[in-house]
Formats: C-alpha cells, sequence, structure tokens
C-alpha cells in the first residue's frame, strides 16, 4: 500500500508542478470532518480523473477499502 500512495503522490506533484489549483463544488466535512472538492491543476487537469486513468487511485463506492497488496 505504500509504494502505491507514493507512486500516487508522485504523479500528483508532477501533475501540479506548473501552479496553483484550483478547487470547486466544495462540500461540506459530512464523513469524519472531511472536506470534499473537485480540483483542478493551472491547465485546467481534473486531477481525480489524471490519477483514476493511471490506475493510481481507486473510486470509492462504499464499504471497506480494498488493499493495493493483492
Amino acid at each position: 500500500d505504500r509504494r502505491a500512495a507514493e507512486g500516487a503522490r508522485a504523479a500528483l506533484e508532477d501533475i501540479v508542478a506548473a501552479g496553483a489549483v484550483r478547487l470547486s463544488s466544495i462540500g461540506g466535512g459530512k464523513y469524519y470532518g472531511r472536506v470534499l472538492a473537485d480540483v483542478e491543476a493551472a491547465d485546467g487537469t481534473a486531477l481525480a480523473g489524471a490519477l483514476l486513468s493511471r490506475d493510481l487511485v481507486r473510486p470509492y463506492g462504499g464499504g471497506r477499502r480494498q488493499s493495493w497488496c493483492g
């Protein structure tokens, strides 16, 4: 799991290296105090879509989180 997380973080750093990010559709912290938002890089790249398309993250549909190790 740790290697997968490090790979996703490195890809995210590459995407946003060009500058600022923009948040939209900001929602309240319904679950565990988390804030939900859509995030775009300065060039308009949707970060969630970019990470999903590279298989670096998984969509969450509820329930228990699946391990990356198995």
